[in-house]
């Protein structure tokens, strides 16, 4: 599977994919990403760490053997303990142009997850132009964590993991110019912790629920509402196709995609989580913000 693959000649044209229009622009960003994927996987394959599609990749991958065409992303996941294998081995793992973002390895960077980032790109929302975090083209890379099986203790591990999370983001509102009152406020609920810290324990509270306690991994990092999913779905690996590479699957897929999106066969179009990004396929996000 170590093989990497170049995209064919025709891959980056412009093309009609169900009725939707796919530009040559988005063709280039869906093959850096996918570039960035195969070095996630060369990484992963290299380590024995278990990766496996995720959400709309997950969706695109078995209803449209790629992206599905309104997308501009890809979306990974990993068992807590393989993604924290991969934040350790990160550092040797991953050079130039590829960089492996969290809060650990950027301190402006404002997600829970990682996400690969390809640093000689960029991909800005329409009000980020004065961030200074990496801000290359990106995939994100979720961890799947497990949830107590008893509802009372369900409720203590969700209770407390919202609190940590309304803590980071009031720690995040400290570094802003921020009203006298709010920023008393944040202050208040962030004594002397920074958003680093904070997502430290809110990490390790994570960890503290063990696979023989739970029957469900739920990406809460991203989503404190997402839905749980059974175990037994993650048990085997699938290597399905996904555009010209092959994208691993959870042998599952049908009973996650179900409880995700209900009838997934059936095409809805809707906006990605990210928003309007705009991408430089051909400048890095550092030139960007210098000639704008």
């Amino acid at each position: 599977m170590n093989i990497k693959h170049t995209p064919p000649t025709d891959f980056l044209t412009a093309e009609t994919r169900n009725g939707y229009p796919v530009s040559e622009q988005m063709k280039k960003v869906w093959a850096i990403e996918i570039d960035m994927l195969q070095e996630l996987l060369r990484v992963c394959e290299k380590h024995h760490l278990t990766i496996w599609a995720e959400g709309g990749t997950l969706l695109g991958t078995i209803r449209h053997h790629g992206y599905i065409p309104w997308d501009d992303d890809i979306d990974m996941a990993m068992p807590r303990e393989d993604y924290d294998k991969l934040q350790e081995i990160a550092p040797q793992e991953f050079s130039h142009p590829y960089f492996f973002q969290t809060i650990h390895t950027d301190t402006l960077y404002g997600h829970r997850h990682a996400q690969l980032r390809n640093s000689d790109t960029a991909a800005f929302g329409h009000k980020q132009k004065t961030y200074t975090s990496n801000s290359g083209i990106f995939i994100d890379i979720f961890p799947l964590d497990y949830m107590p099986l008893r509802p009372r203790a369900f409720k203590r591990h969700y209770s407390k993991l919202s609190s940590l999370k309304a803590r980071m983001k009031a720690a995040r509102n400290l570094t802003l110019p921020l009203p006298r009152c709010l920023y008393l406020f944040c202050r208040h609920h962030v004594p002397f912790l920074s958003e680093a810290k904070l997502f430290c324990r809110y990490e390790s509270a994570l960890r503290s629920v063990k696979r023989k306690d739970a029957i469900a991994w739920v990406d809460i990092t991203f989503n404190h509402n997402s839905q749980q999913r059974p175990l037994l779905s993650y048990t085997s690996t699938l290597w399905l196709d996904f555009e010209y590479i092959k994208m691993p699957v959870p042998q599952g897929y049908d009973n996650i995609l179900t409880i995700m999106y209900g009838d997934y066969m059936t095409p809805v179009q809707a906006p990605t989580c990210h928003g309007a990004l705009e991408y430089d396929t051909e400048r890095s996000y550092t030139d960007v913000l210098k000639k704008g």
